[in-house]
């Protein structure tokens, strides 16, 4: 786990890194450009951690139930059986009403 969150910080710095240098550039060749690019890079220093912090946690909880036995198969099958069940709750109490009238 610790080495995945170290990844994902290495990827997060050098793309924030990398983005104020392409703004940075752009600022000294055009200068629309580099103001597009700066504000493109402000959005990247807000939402780069956000979108890293939702992989780090996914890939926690992931962690977490393949502890505990549980796979996302598990879960897909698990759902399907409840949806079932449902549905067969459904037309029970469908033709209990039927037989009370």
């Amino acid at each position: 786990m610790k080495n995945f969150k170290r990844i994902m910080a290495w990827i997060a710095l050098i793309l924030i890194v990398g983005m104020y240098a392409f703004s940075f550039w752009a600022a000294f060749h055009d200068r629309t450009a580099g103001r597009r690019w700066f504000m493109a890079s402000i959005l990247t220093t807000v939402f780069v951690p956000i979108l890293v912090y939702i992989i780090i946690r996914s890939y926690s909880i992931m962690q977490e139930r393949r502890k505990n036995g549980v796979s996302m198969r598990d879960l897909m099958k698990m759902k399907k059986e409840l949806k079932e069940q449902e549905k067969k709750g459904v037309k029970n109490k469908e033709t209990k009403k039927e037989e009370k009238n």
